[in-house]
């Protein structure tokens, strides 16, 4: 989630609150913001420390977050956390910090157990907006908790009967059939997506990522319980030193055992938590597989399988893969390099992770200049 520094006001120093933006003021020095927090009957501001009128009492930024009217913020330990932010469609809850595999390529800093979690959760959504539209349940491995789990879509159906729910997880814990049946009777299929990343077409590889033997095929059962239930599942594919040179297998595979999936999405790599502390180990840049992964596109393209390439820059891409890629998985995560303010389609491309090491930028990175005449770019 994104998140930025603040001073707190000395009434609220070293206490966790959490509130929704209901104001925005403009100022000279940058904007002023109006919070109501939960469990308070009067409002706090937000300003800029440079502000004339910032005071002791206000909550003061640095950089203006340049946070809109509806968002949720959580702020602890002088940090603001955005929680939910009412211009973007990637916003998320955590059900847990606690997972059951220990992927190599996890970019998770924090994966102990928080016990404060589902009290801040409870807060967190009676100040989602009525009309909310999708929330995606994340974690750690958000079925590692599974009656918070439960509780927390009833919460979310009870704010709103018709939101979007995506569970992102491992799959682990739906391969046994009990499990899923439970899961089936609490989320609408109609309105909901999980989202479940597998590393490779054959168990080695998969396993060999989580670091949990046997992982590789309880995601197989549990896609299948996924189909039997009618829930439509995005399938992710992370792309890594270990597993990019089974690009164009991994369509096959999926074609052959999967006909059920709503659509394939291939995904760049982050720098952060043990990803970023495997990174030499684990990273691969988008230049050397380019040919593998037109090769996996044009597969799954004769296959009539959907398949998206996210977090990808768009200049190290073939043409031909050009109208398949998307931005960022996840917006608030996207960032830009000085090489990339002159390039024409900067606002489509997938960027960097703001958690990108500069060591790992492909030197090859160069700004597009679109020719409209040319038929080949369209």
């Amino acid at each position: 989630m994104k998140q930025f520094a603040v001073i707190s006001p000395l009434a609220l120093e070293n206490t966790q609150v959490i509130g929704r933006v209901s104001r925005i003021i403009p100022a000279v020095s940058g904007r002023r913001y109006t919070i109501h927090l939960s469990g308070l009957h009067w409002p706090y501001q937000l300003c800029s420390t440079t502000d004339s009128k910032a005071s002791s009492h206000m909550f003061r930024y640095v950089e203006d977050p340049h946070l809109a009217v509806g968002d949720v913020l959580e702020i602890s330990d002088s940090n603001c956390y955005v929680h939910y932010s009412s211009t973007s469609n990637d916003n998320c809850i955590v059900v847990t910090s606690a997972c059951n595999e220990r992927c190599i390529n996890c970019p998770q800093h924090d994966k102990t157990k928080n016990p404060g979690l589902p009290e801040r959760n409870a807060q967190l959504i009676k100040l989602l907006p009525k009309d909310v539209q999708l929330i995606a349940l994340t974690g750690g491995e958000p079925t590692v908790d599974f009656p918070e789990l439960l509780h927390l879509i009833k919460a979310l159906y009870a704010r709103n009967a018709d939101v979007h729910i995506d569970v992102l997880t491992n799959g682990i814990e739906l391969s046994d059939f009990s499990r899923m049946a439970e899961l089936g009777k609490a989320l609408k299929k109609q309105t909901s997506t999980f989202c479940i990343t597998l590393y490779g077409d054959i168990p080695s590889i998969h396993d060999a990522h989580t670091r949990t033997p046997g992982s590789f095929a309880k995601v197989h059962r549990a896609l299948h319980h996924l189909a039997y239930y009618g829930y439509s599942i995005e399938l992710r594919y992370l792309i890594t030193s270990m597993n990019y040179q089974r690009l164009p297998a991994f369509i096959e595979y999926v074609y052959d055992n999967f006909p059920f999936i709503d659509h394939i999405s291939i995904m760049g790599m982050e720098f952060s938590g043990d990803a970023a502390v495997n990174a030499k180990q684990l990273f691969v840049a988008g230049d050397v597989y380019k040919t593998l992964l037109l090769a996996a596109v044009q597969k799954a393209v004769m296959r009539d399988i959907p398949i998206f390439i996210y977090n990808h820059q768009v200049c190290l891409l073939p043409k031909q893969l050009w109208r398949f890629a998307v931005a960022s998985i996840s917006d608030w995560k996207t960032g830009y390099y000085s090489q990339c303010d002159q390039c024409d389609v900067k606002g489509y491309c997938g960027g960097f992770f703001t958690t990108s090491d500069p060591d790992y930028i492909p030197a090859t990175i160069t700004p597009i200049s679109l020719d409209y005449h040319d038929q080949e770019v369209i």
